[in-house]
């Protein structure tokens, strides 16, 4: 599945194998995939968000602080995203 992070007019596509609200702690959660990049500069690419798309039409504008990051194994990221704060 194909996903965008969306910050103001500009978009990045990122390769997912999926994504899932977290109900336990109303989390985003998102498994990208083929990603190779250093944590850091996958982290940039989901901070300061204004939403995130989905291929099947999903739109999350309420998940955009970034909450965790890591490396599952080369080439797998996951990503949590949680509420932004008031």
């Amino acid at each position: 599945m194909i996903i965008e992070t969306v910050r103001g007019e500009l978009a990045k596509e990122h390769q997912a194998s999926f994504t899932v609200i977290l109900n336990t702690d109303d989390r985003l959660f998102i498994q990208l995939e083929n990603e190779n990049r250093k944590i850091s500069e996958v982290a940039a690419d989901f901070e300061d968000l204004d939403a995130i798309r989905t291929e099947d039409g999903q739109v999350y504008t309420e998940y955009t602080e970034l909450t965790v990051i890591f490396r599952v194994k080369p080439g797998t990221v996951q990503v949590q995203i949680g509420r932004a704060r008031a």
